[in-house]
């Protein structure tokens, strides 16, 4: 099998839904794969496509690939979109609601109304709108598209019936624990994005509490560094660190020698379609996390390999966390529990035939 795949860049997005799984099939001598990016010469790219059995084409939201997929299909190839997020149900307080966003959006700071969110000014409506509708015509036209969860699909299926839910897997060989001291500090971790902040306020109260009962706690952050759920916490108490390029995270992640993950998530229609990858990477490095009773991170919880929190209340948080924190031999017992599990079903080395068995399905090879 001849597969073709779009790396629209290089971050975790593109990682984890093309680039890893298809570059482990490559690696395993499984299917002959092309990776098509940005400015690649047309030689390339001709290569890539020409007799290619599948051809798979993440985040489609412009006219340009709309037609590209119009193209494919008349020269009999079949073509898979790929969408990892539900498009069509954004926060305004995300900084891509720039990108789907469908109206104007008014707040109220101190009594006085603002706009969030402006036609003309900090947004495009007609662009958005043009986007959203973009998605739509892709769903339609592919063959099939490949999500993470069978919630993520359902959202979708009012334009396609055709899907192939294939989890976002790390690689456990790169994902290893390192063997490093502890100096007397509990280090909890959390990570994410700009589009994080809700997540994150679900838990700021929390660890204010946290902080002022734990003297020997530090707050790790990875990614993006909102300063409001932290501020009621003494500076050297929080440690920042920046993305990293995919190649190094999981190294990265591992040298920021975490006890315990925090994985809040605010119950919405948007995050119910995200995928388990915050718990999946720490898991892997055997690092017990308390987690938000929010799909995706529902499915995965067997009972043994992580503390949940049922209703997002601050004091449920605060008693989760300081559970863990009491208690070391639990924490090294669900860090385990997680590993494990991860292994089993999360290890792209195993999971990649998933994959394969799913194009081959579409493509009737």
């Amino acid at each position: 099998m001849k597969i073709a795949y779009f790396a629209r860049d290089r971050g975790a997005c593109s990682y984890y839904r093309v680039i890893l799984p298809n570059e482990t099939l490559k690696r395993k001598k499984l299917a002959d794969v092309y990776c098509i990016e940005k400015g690649d010469n047309t030689d390339h790219i001709s290569k890539a496509i020409t007799d290619a059995d599948l051809v798979i084409i993440p985040r489609v939201s412009d006219d340009y690939f709309v037609e590209f997929i119009k193209g494919l299909k008349n020269e009999g190839i079949t073509v898979a979109t790929e969408y990892d997020d539900y498009l069509f149900d954004i926060s305004p307080l995300s900084p891509h609601y720039t990108d789907y966003g469908e109206k104007e959006v008014e707040v109220e700071i101190s009594g006085t109304k603002v706009k969030l969110w402006e036609d003309g000014k900090n947004i495009d409506l007609k662009a958005t709108a043009k986007r959203r509708d973009n998605v739509k015509r892709a769903l339609e036209l592919s063959d099939f598209t490949i999500v993470t969860t069978d919630l993520l699909a359902d959202s979708y299926r009012e334009y396609t019936d055709q899907f192939s839910v294939l989890p976002n897997c790390v690689d456990t060989a790169i994902w290893q624990p390192l063997p490093l001291k502890k100096n007397g500090e509990v280090r909890l971790y959390w990570s994410g994005g700009a589009s994080h902040y809700e997540d994150l306020c679900v838990i700021a109260e929390a660890l204010t509490i946290i902080s002022k009962k734990y003297p020997q706690v530090k707050f790790v952050v990875m990614g993006q560094m909102f300063n409001g759920p932290f501020s009621e916490i003494p500076k050297n108490k929080v440690e920042c660190h920046p993305w990293t390029p995919v190649e190094a995270y999981p190294y990265k992640t591992a040298i920021l020698n975490a006890d315990i993950a925090l994985v809040p998530l605010k119950d919405t229609a948007f995050n119910r379609c995200k995928s388990s990858i915050k718990w999946v990477e720490q898991a892997a490095l055997g690092i017990p996390a308390v987690m938000s009773m929010v799909s995706p991170y529902r499915e995965m919880f067997n009972g043994q390999n992580a503390v949940m929190v049922a209703d997002n209340t601050t004091d449920q948080w605060v008693k989760g966390i300081s559970m863990l924190i009491d208690d070391p031999i639990l924490r090294a017992k669900i860090g385990g529990e997680a590993g494990k599990y991860v292994k089993q079903n999360y290890d792209i080395n195993i999971q990649c035939f998933q994959w394969l068995n799913a194009y081959k399905k579409h493509v009737g090879c």
